[in-house]
């Protein structure tokens, strides 16, 4: 079965399992990124970019969630051009803003992906088959939700102090954030980043009786906050919530250099949010260097 490789959580997986593929959640190692990253050029969007450049037969769906991204899926159209997969990659664009207006633009959108899966082999998804997909993620994205909401995402024994994890991709190395926030005596209660808690698809009072595109843009659109949305109030008061009901002490914001989204969300949500707060800002190499760490162990220190 051939792969649709994609990030973005507002990419619907059941769509993709629908048209008859196999969705692959894209992982990047920081270490595509030391290699060529220039002044202004985020490290993740590099990564992508040199990724690309060793592509296989699968399918390439990107989001213009951000002016990085977007100019990364320029880059790729470009190395591809000429090549047997130029075709390969598709763009799908995210309306930033809310009401039915952008909703409508995202439902068109999942019909535009649906045409280019069948393009390139997939089928049609008949009503009940598609339902059949839609009812069984909507029971998949129930349980952990509700798993998440008692005990946050980190599985260690209920011991340092309860701190909230908030900010977009991750390389697969830095995961090991939530590892020096335990060393340094916390524990994440929220899992906040791109591929945790926030980004996962809210199926509550959803039903697939109401037409698919319609049961994936509730579930999706109206339900996923992030830091390009507009206006952000909806992350603001997430997160303010999520804080309260996990007795978060601090939050931890994360971005990358030259991410200009969530830099500026952090000053608007360390209002909102009701306690302390620290940014750190990652590069591109594997390791989360010591002045990071410093500063990170230095803030929880300071909620003790």
């Amino acid at each position: 079965m051939r792969r649709v490789c994609y990030f973005s959580p507002f990419i619907p997986r059941e769509w993709i399992i629908a048209h008859g593929f196999s969705p692959c959640r894209l992982a990047l190692s920081a270490e595509l990124a030391c290699a060529g990253a220039g002044a202004g050029v985020c490290p993740y969007a590099q990564a992508l970019v040199a990724r690309a450049e060793r592509w296989d037969d699968a399918l390439l769906v990107l989001t213009t969630t951000c002016d990085q991204l977007r100019r990364a899926a320029e880059r790729i159209a470009l190395q591809w051009a000429g090549r047997s997969h130029q075709d390969a990659l598709f763009v799908f664009n995210v309306p930033a803003t809310w009401g039915r207006g952008p909703r409508e633009q995202y439902q068109a959108e999942l019909q535009r992906l649906g045409d280019f899966l069948v393009r390139h082999g997939g089928r049609a998804p008949e009503g009940e088959v598609l339902e059949h997909h839609l009812e069984r993620a909507a029971g998949v994205a129930v349980a952990p939700s509700r798993t998440a909401q008692k005990q946050g995402e980190d599985h260690t024994p209920k011991k340092g102090i309860p701190v909230a994890v908030v900010g977009g991709h991750l390389f697969t190395e830095h995961h090991m954030l939530h590892y020096l926030i335990r060393n340094a005596g916390g524990r994440v209660v929220l899992n906040g980043s791109e591929g945790g808690e926030r980004t996962y698809p809210d199926y509550a009072g959803v039903s697939a009786a109401s037409g698919p595109l319609e049961a994936l843009a509730t579930a999706y659109f109206d339900a996923i906050p992030d830091a390009f949305r507009r206006p952000d109030t909806g992350l603001g008061e997430w997160l303010a919530r999520r804080v309260r009901e996990r007795g978060a002490h601090g939050v931890i914001f994360h971005a990358y250099a030259w991410c200009d989204l969530w830099r500026a969300a952090h000053g608007h949500l360390a209002e909102v949010v009701g306690v302390p707060t620290l940014f750190l800002e990652l590069g591109s190499s594997p390791e989360i260097n010591g002045h990071t760490r410093t500063r990170l162990e230095a803030f929880l220190e300071s909620l003790a």
